[in-house]
């Protein structure tokens, strides 16, 4: 089984917006990454955009992360950019404090502006400093390790995708890179939640097989993001063997448009039910997909089931193992706050608003533990199984006692992020 290792403090300025981002996911936000403004400028890139749903309304906090030299002009950079989104609460982590600068005196000047300066320097005490800068608490330190794994794949699935729509000459990576950018850079600016919501399913409707198309170029057919499924072989690898690393990064942006969609219609329920716009879906969204969203908001939880998707996607590995479903259902419990009772009705969102034959879910056979989501990236159910190797305190996955196939699932997609996260 092969292993990384991550660095316990960050060694560039990647992994610390990711270690930030991780502190965000392990305190129970929603988080969105990397966002750029491409429509009439670039100089607008946000490190991170936070969002947690504690109260009637989704909050968020815009999160800035500097690894070097930094001054109040940058502070004051993100206060301008808080201000154009109409974010009210912002957070400035920063690595080191320049020699004789007065963080007290500056957290105190800061803090009417909305915006929390953060010292990471000692990073063994992060999740104290985070927690006493006022955001949500960060109670296992293991999340926050899990997290930062998470990050740093969903930075290389990107990374992938991007060398190749740049360097392979094939036209489907171009078309799932610029489909990532549109739902991850260019919806998040739509202001309107029931603009951003149609948009987001505009494009998700102009993509319904886009892993299988590439996987088609791949095997020398002409890319076609709509075309009748055949029985592609290097889709079929991909699939149950988690090779092609293009696939597994197509596969991530297929489940990260339809995560933002289900955020989207969350955002919109928790606005309607606040009185901050009208109750009513346009009629430019399908009907089904309308009927959907009525449906799910009756759901006790339903307001968090974004983040609850999100943890169980990119924290999980968009799995849970059926023998040990009480211990896992409880951990979700615990870093979604949707009750146990509750998670089987989380676990239909994506087939209420995404239907397919079969449902999302399916278990892996007989032989298998794993009830898995569908088109998984396996670097991310790597991440999940990593997970499992720590909560469980064991040394390997042999440990877990499993004489079926679930022991070798669990190795493989291991090995396959550690095979992603390679120099």
């Amino acid at each position: 089984m092969a292993t990384a290792s991550l660095a316990e403090a960050p060694k560039s300025a990647a992994e610390l917006e990711e270690y930030v981002a991780a502190l965000f996911h392990a305190g129970g936000y929603f988080v969105e990454k990397n966002i750029t403004e491409r429509d009439f400028t670039e100089i607008l890139e946000l490190d991170a955009v936070a969002t947690h749903y504690e109260d009637s309304l989704p909050v968020s906090v815009m999160a800035e992360a500097k690894s070097g030299r930094w001054g109040f002009s940058d502070i004051f950079k993100v206060v301008g950019w808080m201000r154009y989104l109409d974010i009210v609460r912002g957070g400035f982590f920063v690595a080191k404090v320049p020699t004789g600068f007065d963080i007290a005196a500056a957290q105190t000047k800061l803090a009417p502006l909305g915006v929390a300066l953060v010292d990471l320097g000692d990073f063994a005490k992060a999740r104290e400093a985070f927690g006493a800068a006022g955001f949500l608490v960060v109670k296992d330190d293991l999340l926050v390790t899990i997290w930062r794994f998470s990050c740093w794949a969903e930075r290389r699935l990107i990374e992938v995708l991007r060398s190749s729509a740049k360097s392979s000459g094939l036209k489907g990576p171009r078309v799932a890179f610029e489909y990532h950018r549109l739902v991850n850079d260019g919806i998040f600016f739509v202001k309107d939640i029931q603009d951003r919501l149609a948009a987001l399913y505009q494009a998700y409707q102009g993509h319904p097989k886009l892993s299988l198309g590439v996987a088609e170029e791949l095997d020398g057919q002409a890319f076609d993001p709509d075309m009748p499924q055949p029985d592609n072989p290097k889709l079929r690898e991909a699939l149950l063997f988690g090779e092609h690393k293009i696939l597994q990064s197509c596969f991530y942006v297929e489940h990260r448009a339809r995560l933002a969609i289900l955020k989207a219609a969350v955002d919109y329920v928790c606005m309607t039910e606040g009185g901050q716009v009208p109750g009513k879906l346009r009629a430019a969204l399908p009907a089904t997909f309308r009927d959907g969203v009525d449906q799910l908001r009756k759901d006790r939880a339903f307001r968090r089931y974004a983040l609850f998707w999100q943890v169980f996607l990119w924290g999980h590995g968009g799995f849970y193992l059926k023998d040990r479903q009480a211990a896992e259902f409880q951990w979700l419990q615990e870093q979604t706050g949707v009750p146990e009772d509750e998670i089987p009705n989380a676990l239909q969102a994506f087939d209420v608003l995404f239907p397919i034959d079969g449902g999302w879910l399916t278990q892996l056979g007989a032989a298998s533990q794993c009830v898995i989501v569908k088109m998984m990236p396996a670097p991310l159910r790597g991440i999940g199984a990593y997970h499992r190797l720590r909560r469980y305190g064991v040394k390997d996955y042999h440990e877990l006692g499993y004489g079926d196939y679930t022991e070798r699932d669990l190795t493989r997609w291991q090995n396959r992020l550690v095979d992603l996260l390679a120099p």
